[in-house]
């Protein structure tokens, strides 16, 4: 063992275990595959040998596991497809009065509807394979022997005896095909004179008591490089085989386990070998496993993906790297200082001297340059096969999407990760979901799993789990209106007169004009707020005077008031001031002998100006947004196996769940477990804060995807695999149809509904309408029913006026219709 620390790794032998069923194709060249849109899973499995592992293990098993997974969308089926072909048939919809072709189209659009995946959890359990104990029936130990008939106290037969061929014992019968079998000694350390069995070339061995028998015992030992097989029969045919080690002087044990065993061959290569002993077993009663026995996941791969965004005052970054395949060090430092001092002064002057002019020029110039270098450079050269050898055993490959990922439980007997969407990353498609910068999950990813078992365990069986989260590709979101704080101010303006025109005299002479004066009110208003001028806040036929903004008058209104000869009357709000303007112009005088009349007063009082406003920031709320689908599609399927140890896997069926029998054409085996409500913050949908910054929506997104897979387990709403509800069955479904009804078929009572069971009528009153009734999801549905899922889906289509046949013969699925 210890020449195995400095062998070259070994790349893995996988051995493939178990795959889903249904993704196989059965048929060559029909040309039909099995569905592409669904999610599958494929288990596979490697163990070293002991002897390769170290001692301190002490003797127990390791195994690794490999777990594939294609995660991909999910649509209708092919046949389920064929089902909604169906709804718009003869036998279809009952409403004679909806268009056909209208209602075909909206059924092509469902049937085309694709749900990406956005989450994914794998569970994986092991567990000890079958845990029934091997009971030892009968052992002959040929050291042991005596003559036929002698007492137990009689002495034991000698190395050198001559036996019958064929000789029988204990009703074992021993035939080598020679004149007799011979005892002969091949082990002779420590002066050992044990008596073993002569193997000769071939030796046949029969038991007569096949009852029962699940497992044959050889130790046998042999002198050179030869290799002794063993074959195993029952009334069937050879049913096991296993041969030795080219290891000899060793006594080696050959188990060969297998129901209902009548005889056993023993063959050599050639030289000497000989039968120690020889033994047969019975199936014991199925024993409890202790904790202490079950197998344990000591690590596993991936662990965790994370994408961390950096959210700091200064935008520090702190960032680290650990490899564990590197062993390469250097170190380089360089270090430089360069100093320059220049200095230039030039002095020139010129004497008058008029026959000759003299210069002179003067120049300084200094520099001073200093440079220092430091390298300090440590290097480590490796020979890369020989740090292979010391630090790889054994070596794969894995697919990965590189998606969120968390592995949880490591040290337990299972597993769980959780997957979910990568933000900020663009999908090749402009729009996937409403929450854009989301990308799907798609693609394969690998699991690694190291198992550790108790030496007496023989064997694994394996679980897993799948379970997918979809929502729509073209899921439409109403986008949910901005909530303000509201609020108004009224604001009563001061009453104003105007004095009529003056009357004629006595003598009739001359009447006075009328006056008209231009009048106005201004009130700041408060900073707090902004004028709001939203259709919504603007008066509706028939609403009070004072319920909202009136027409040319954004943000104001005029509630009350008196006002006679007023003109040109404006009011609104400007720069955050209200304005108030009119013309107000009395009666002229009257002219009459002996005097006239003075001319009308004008008034304008008790008017009072209302201003409709709200906050500048529209409200924090937590309310539920409003999509035409407001539900996860999660979906599970399973995928179980167990295999025995040994030079080659042996896979075996699982206890008490015996394979299916296969039909031509497979049935689905991924099935809709929940569907539940995604709620989102309102106020990260709107379109300013889309517009500011997408990353909260997804965020809050992933969130909730992630919070619906973790609580779904325990979720009252949650269907069992074996309810079967697909495509057809889901609220989803039931929800679209829902939408398109006529909203006089929705006020009918359910009483009126042909072939609805009595029960539902009973349990659910009969006065309630279908609108109410279809209100209530599947589960909800089969529990306040007592129905179960299936009967509950076809009350529910009964429901929907819809009729789809229960099998593919096309018979409707009510007797009434």
């Amino acid at each position: 063992m210890s020449g195995q620390y400095f062998n070259l790794p070994k790349s893995i032998p996988w051995r493939q275990i178990a795959v889903s069923p249904d993704m196989m194709d059965e048929k060559f060249c029909n040309k039909r595959f099995p569905f592409p849109w669904r999610s599958s899973m494929a288990i596979s499995v490697y163990e070293p040998k002991p002897e390769e592992l170290p001692e301190e293990l002490c003797g127990d098993q390791i195994t690794y596991i490999k777990v594939t997974t294609s995660i991909t969308g999910y649509q209708p089926t092919k046949e389920e497809i064929g089902l909604l072909d169906h709804i718009v048939g003869p036998t279809g919809v009952q409403f004679p009065d909806f268009p056909e072709e209208g209602f075909r189209g909206f059924i092509d659009r469902i049937a085309q509807d694709y749900f990406a995946c956005y989450g994914v959890m794998l569970n994986v359990a092991v567990f000890p394979s079958s845990n029934k104990a091997l009971l030892e029936r009968n052992r002959i130990d040929f050291s042991k022997l005596r003559e036929q008939g002698a007492p137990i106290d009689a002495p034991l037969l000698k190395v050198g005896t001559k036996l019958e061929d064929p000789y029988e014992e204990s009703g074992v019968s021993f035939n080598s095909g020679q004149p007799s079998n011979d005892l002969v000694n091949l082990i002779t350390l420590d002066n050992n004179t044990d008596a073993e069995l002569d193997l000769k070339k071939e030796m046949v061995i029969e038991i007569p008591d096949t009852s029962g028998i699940a497992a044959v015992e050889a130790k046998i030992i042999y002198l050179e490089s030869t290799v002794v097989k063993m074959e195993a029969f029952s009334a069937d045919g050879l049913v096991g085989t296993k041969s030795s080690e080219l290891e000899p002087s060793q006594v080696h044990k050959l188990i060969i386990e297998a129901e209902g065993i009548q005889k056993v061959i023993i063959t050599t290569s050639g030289g000497k070998s000989s039968l120690l002993e020889f033994a047969y077993f019975v199936l014991g009663k199925e024993e409890a496993t202790d904790l202490e026995n079950f197998p344990h996941i000591i690590d596993f791969e991936p662990k965790r993906r994370d994408l961390y965004q950096a959210a700091t005052e200064a935008g520090e970054v702190l960032t680290g790297s650990r490899s564990a395949l590197s062993t390469n060090k250097a170190l380089t430092h360089t270090e430089s200082t360069e100093n320059s001092v220049s200095f230039e002064a030039g002095v020139k002057a010129v004497i008058p001297i008029p026959e000759f002019p003299i210069g002179v020029n003067a120049s300084v110039s200094t520099k001073q340059t200093h440079k220092e270098t430091d390298q300090d450079q440590w290097s480590v050269q490796t020979d890369a096969s020989r740090e292979r050898r010391e630090t790889q055993g054994t070596t794969t490959q894995l697919s990965q999407m590189y998606n969120l990922l968390t592995g949880y439980h490591a040290g337990t007997n299972r597993a769980v990760f959780l997957s979910l969407a990568r933000p900020h990353v663009l999908q090749p498609t402009d729009y996937r979901t409403f929450v854009q910068g989301l990308r799907a999950i798609e693609g394969m990813q690998e699991y690694f799993l190291i198992v550790s078992r108790p030496k007496g365990v023989k064997g694994l069986c394996i679980e897993a789990s799948l379970e997918t989260g979809h929502y729509p590709e073209n899921a439409v979101i109403v986008e949910p209106p901005e909530e303000y704080y509201e609020t108004h101010f009224d604001f009563p303006v001061p009453t104003m007169r105007v004095p009529g025109g003056s009357g004629s005299d006595a003598l009739g002479n001359g009447a006075g004009d009328g006056k008209c004066e231009d009048l106005s009110f201004i009130r700041p208003l408060p900073e707090d707020f902004i004028v709001d001028q939203r259709q919504e806040r603007k008066i509706k036929e028939g609403e009070d005077i004072d319920s909202g903004w009136q027409e040319g008058h954004p943000g104001v209104a005029l509630i009350s008031g008196h006002s006679e000869n007023v003109t040109a009357l404006n009011y609104s709000v400007i720069a955050g001031t209200l304005v108030v303007s009119a013309k107000l112009c009395s009666g002229r005088g009257s002219s009459s002998v002996g005097g006239g009349a003075a001319g009308d007063l004008a008034i304008f009082q008790g008017a009072i100006f209302r201003v409709f406003m709200r906050s500048e920031l529209p409200k924090t709320s937590h309310a539920e947004s409003h999509a035409d689908i407001g539900s996860l599609f999660i979906t599970s399927r399973k995928l179980c196996t167990c295999f025995k140890s040994g030079k080659c896997i042996e896979i075996i069926p699982p206890p008490l769940t015996p394979p299916p029998e296969r039909e031509e054409d497979p049935d689905i085996i991924e099935f809709i477990v929940d569907e539940p409500k995604i709620r989102i913050n309102k106020a990260l949908m709107t379109k300013s804060a889309i517009r500011q910054n997408r990353a909260p929506l997804a965020k809050e997104f992933l969130s909730k995807v992630q919070s619906a897979l973790t609580r779904s387990h325990n979720s009252i709403s949650r269907h069992s695999s074996d309810d079967k509800v697909g495509f057809l069955e889901s609220d989803y479904f039931k929800n679209q149809i829902k939408d398109i009804l006529p909203k006089e078929y929705l006020e009918t009572p359910i009483s009126k509904i042909k072939g609805l069971p009595e029960r539902v009528i009973k349990t659910l009153g009969a006065s309630l309408t279908v609108d109410q009734a279809l209100s209530i999801d599947l589960a909800r549905f089969s529990r306040k029913t007592g129905l179960g899922v299936e009967e509950a889906s076809n009350a529910r289509r009964l429901l929907l006026g819809i009729s789809i046949p229960d099998d593919k013969s096309g018979r409707p699925n009510s007797k009434e219709q």
